[in-house]
């Protein structure tokens, strides 16, 4: 699941600064038109704006579950994670984009530090 999402949000990233870019590239020459230029950048924006959050979400609802099953976040952590998942998917999900950059440092730190789990130490 975290997977998919990791992909998904890089797909859409990719896609959108491709999109982007020829819109820019070709604007006023080559027969495109200004609102051709600006149909592409309207549907990069649409891609990152309205489905990348979905695709995080993927990414922090498999951290969520993970968080509970294994023990790898703190609880506090988890609460937060879960949180943010529903945010991500919810109609105001552009009200979350900012924590969940905070979420991926913190995550990523967290787990990138040597820790305790159950009674063994995890080698990093």
């Amino acid at each position: 699941m975290a997977l998919a999402g990791g992909v998904g949000a890089a797909t859409l990233t990719l896609v959108r600064a491709a999109s982007v870019a020829a819109a820019a590239e070709r604007s006023g020459r080559e027969g495109a038109t200004p609102e051709t230029a600006t149909f592409a950048v309207d549907v990069g924006n649409l891609l990152i704006g309205k489905m990348a959050p979905v695709s995080v979400a993927l990414v922090t609802g498999a951290a969520t579950v993970a968080g509970r099953r294994d023990g790898l976040l703190p609880p506090w952590l988890v609460r937060a994670t879960g949180g943010l998942t529903v945010g991500l998917v919810s109609p105001v999900n552009f009200l979350f984009v900012a924590p969940g950059f905070a979420w991926i440092a913190v995550v990523g730190w967290l787990l990138g530090r040597p820790r305790k789990i159950r009674g063994t130490v995890a080698v990093t």
